[in-house]
């Protein structure tokens, strides 16, 4: 079974704001597994992610994205450097 989360939502430098990867919750051959995109859309600040242990894994530069496996994470967290820039995320799911 695979499905997918998109969305773009803006982000502020105060706290972090959660994409949760409910995909995660399934199990694929004994563990979690999913496929992230995210884009910095913001034409400014920076974007930095942290998974959800607080464990900052990413920092975007404006127009920069990144797309990787995952298969430890309940959620992903975003906030920006400054302001409130605009991350666009695509979630898959493979369970």
């Amino acid at each position: 079974v695979q499905t997918f989360k998109d969305s773009v939502f803006s982000t502020t430098s105060t706290s972090y704001a959660d994409i949760n990867v409910e995909a995660l919750s399934g199990s694929t051959q004994g563990g979690k597994k999913a496929y992230v995109y995210a884009k910095n859309i913001d034409a400014t600040d920076d974007l930095i992610f942290a998974d959800d242990g607080d464990q900052i894994f990413s920092r975007l530069a404006p127009g920069e994205f990144f797309f990787y496996p995952t298969a430890d994470n309940t959620k992903i967290q975003v906030k920006s450097s400054a302001n409130t820039p605009t991350v666009e995320f695509l979630l898959l799911e493979v369970d």
